[in-house]
């Protein structure tokens, strides 16, 4: 079979593997894993503290 023009399937595999060294590879990676972390829980956290903003009395429409 020829080419796929839609999905770009003729690259291949592991063509971006020799553009970066092992070094810099495992450094984007222990960055991406940390991000996707710390973005995990902040999403987990923020309906926590909405929950808990919700059932504490505010003085006023201010919320002072």
């Amino acid at each position: 079979m020829g080419p796929s023009f839609v999905s770009d399937t003729n690259r291949q595999p592991g063509s971006g593997e020799v553009a970066m060294s092992h070094v810099t590879q495992t450094a984007g990676l222990a960055v991406q894993n940390f991000v996707s972390a710390a973005v995990g829980i902040a999403v987990a956290v923020a309906p926590v503290r909405g929950f808990a903003r919700s059932r504490t009395p505010s003085a006023g429409p201010t919320g002072r």
